[in-house]
């Protein structure tokens, strides 16, 4: 089960992201992607790739904080209040229970996998009945503000497309946090 309809949902519902697709800010930064859509041929042996990137208006300790402080993650994740527990090393845990507009609940968790401090985070988030998938996240200096890069390998074209709307859901939710 994907939670990224549940997310598209609780982003819908608070008024961040429009019913179309469109994601409602104030911000500066845009959401860039690798619309480029994989082909049978074009697939490489570990499955189908994607990167999406955003321009924060905000520097990149600011960005990282949030990313990496466990009290900020439901203002931009849409994590319940007191469910998240992060430790920011390799090999250390990380756990968050996402808020559902229908008052239900989602858990997620997975495991840091490389920290680079200010630049880079390699995570898995654990996939009931698969094998854990793993995301790349690189920060970076963009004149007086940020980019960030969320990246993917997915065994699929349905999980590429999906994983790669919740990473652009992710990097609006953090662009509007770091923003305000």
């Amino acid at each position: 089960m994907s939670f990224l309809p549940l997310v598209r949902q609780h982003l819908v519902t608070s008024g961040q992201m429009g019913r179309t697709g469109e994601v409602h800010s104030d911000r500066t930064g845009d959401v860039t992607t690798d619309e480029r859509h994989t082909t049978m041929s074009e697939q490489n042996t570990t499955g189908f790739s994607y990167s999406v990137s955003r321009e924060i208006a905000a520097p990149v300790a600011r960005v990282w904080q949030a990313y990496t402080n466990a009290a900020e993650w439901p203002a931009w994740f849409g994590a319940v209040e007191g469910t998240v527990e992060i430790d920011v090393r390799a090999g250390g845990p990380w756990k968050a229970t996402l808020g559902l507009p229908d008052g239900g609940q989602f858990p997620l968790s997975g495991e840091f996998r490389e920290v680079v401090e200010g630049e880079r985070i390699v995570l898995t988030m654990d996939v009931p009945g698969a094998e854990a998938e793993v995301m790349a996240v690189h920060f970076a200096a963009n004149g007086a503000g940020s980019k960030v890069t969320l990246s993917q390998t997915c065994a699929t074209q349905e999980a590429h497309d999906q994983a790669r709307e919740g990473s652009e859901m992710i990097l609006a939710g953090l662009a509007a946090h770091c923003e305000a």
